[in-house]
């Protein structure tokens, strides 16, 4: 079964931006009865902030290197719907113009 997730970023949990998503999800459901899981994931709900620029992430053979330090909220979120942890980090593959 696939799953589908609608992310709203609104602090407002069930206002315009909730009810177009959940509309959306509605559709797919509707689209795929049966074969589609879906979630609306509330990012208003969570305790979270943007880097800080510790740059825990690029101390090489630190617990941290690669991924994100902080310990927040969106951590287990990330883990939860098998999305890869963001780092401040560039990979050595990707080259910044």
């Amino acid at each position: 079964m696939k799953k589908v997730y609608a992310i709203n970023g609104s602090p407002r949990r069930n206002r315009n931006t909730a009810t177009l998503l959940d509309k959306v999800l509605e559709g797919c459901r509707d689209a795929f009865p049966g074969m589609v899981e879906t979630e609306r994931i509330n990012l208003g709900d969570l305790h979270y902030t943007g880097c800080k620029s510790c740059f825990a992430c690029k101390l090489k053979d630190g617990p941290s290197y690669g991924t994100c330090a902080l310990r927040d909220d969106i951590r287990p979120c990330w883990k939860r719907y098998g999305l890869p942890m963001p780092s401040c980090s560039v990979p050595p593959s990707i080259t910044i113009p």
